[in-house]
């Protein structure tokens, strides 16, 4: 994206409870996540990074998903969101 280096980095969050549920949405503003990359972001050992494990994605889909969650990715304008959901606790 054109431009997006001179933007002051953000990362925003927030949380609302909807229904029987909590939904945490997390975004941020940089140059976000390749097409190409897009299909495999929650795979195990899948990286982007020189220096990365491909864990970290992974890691939070499988402790969500433990807890009856679930975890999506969006495009962002510009930047990359993260939707997580969670029942609340009974």
């Amino acid at each position: 994206l054109s431009g997006s280096n001179n933007l002051p980095k953000t990362i925003t969050i927030e949380a609302r409870k909807i229904d029987s549920q909590i939904r945490i949405t997390i975004a941020d503003n940089g140059h976000g996540i390749t097409k190409e990359f897009q299909p495999n972001l929650f795979e195990l050992l899948s990286t982007t990074k020189e220096t990365g494990m491909g864990l970290g994605l992974w890691l939070c889909k499988h402790i969500i998903t433990r807890h009856n969650g679930s975890i999506q990715f969006e495009e962002g304008r510009p930047g990359a969101k993260f939707i997580i959901k969670l029942p609340l606790a009974a």
